[in-house]
């Protein structure tokens, strides 16, 4: 619901999920798969690369509907980029013939170093979109990005401006037991007036505009506070 609120969620985009260490983006990545997979009916892509292999097991757990392409840390990077490029062309395929596909990238920092290259992973991150050919599905694409190290910041130079979102997970949030750890200060989206009736984006305005007056975390706890205090987004936007 944060996600969504902050988002909106669509078929057809390209969500860029900004992670630090120990943010808690696996947690957030599964929780969003799984509400994903519970209440649409797209088929989910997620790729894994440069995971732990006992990663690959407890997503399978967390949601067993999707289909899991992994290249585990013991893996070349080169034999990640191309597991990721199979998925890729798989998702791509299905969207063709008439599906909803939604891929999860976890993670675009990781293949960049398989394609010694950090541009290559904008062709990448831009296939998700709402095809145009007739009978054609959606494709949308949910990747991470560490924000971290040199590598990431590449990447995130890479892809500017070609997210329809952009979320940034933040560790001392995450530390002081915030979930999810999204600063909702940090947060943007692109194309909502498109998503969004006229009354419900004057709303969503006047949400931002009033946690853009907080400390992030004070932001992002009073958020979570309103989320839990309503049975839906619709109702936390009626109170405003």
């Amino acid at each position: 619901r944060e996600v969504d609120l902050l988002g909106p969620l669509a078929f057809g985009q390209r969500v860029l999920v900004l992670a630090q260490p120990r943010s808690g983006r696996t947690t957030f990545l599964r929780a969003l798969a799984a509400a994903i997979s519970s209440e649409t009916e797209a088929h989910l892509c997620v790729v894994l690369a440069d995971e732990r292999p006992e990663e690959v097991p407890q997503w399978h757990g967390r949601v067993p509907e999707a289909e899991i392409f992994a290249a585990t840390a013991d893996q070349e990077p080169r034999e990640q980029v191309r597991e990721a490029e199979l998925a890729m062309g798989h998702a791509k395929r299905l969207a063709e013939a008439g599906g909803d596909v939604v891929v999860l990238i976890d993670s675009l920092s990781r293949l960049a170093l398989g394609y010694r290259d950090p541009a290559r992973v904008k062709r990448m991150f831009g296939v998700g979109r709402e095809l145009a050919e007739e009978g054609a599905g959606s494709l949308t694409v949910v990747a991470t990005v560490l924000d971290s190290d040199d590598r990431g910041s590449e990447v995130r130079e890479a892809l500017e401006t070609t997210e329809n979102l952009l979320l940034r997970l933040d560790a001392d949030l995450a530390a002081k037991g915030v979930f999810p750890s999204v600063v909702p200060q940090d947060s943007r989206a692109s194309g909502e007036d498109q998503l969004r009736d006229p009354d419900e984006l004057e709303k969503m305005r006047r949400l931002r505009a009033e946690l853009a007056e907080m400390a992030p975390e004070e932001a992002a706890r009073s958020l979570g506070e309103q989320i839990a205090e309503t049975s839906s987004n619709a109702e936390l936007l009626s109170r405003l």
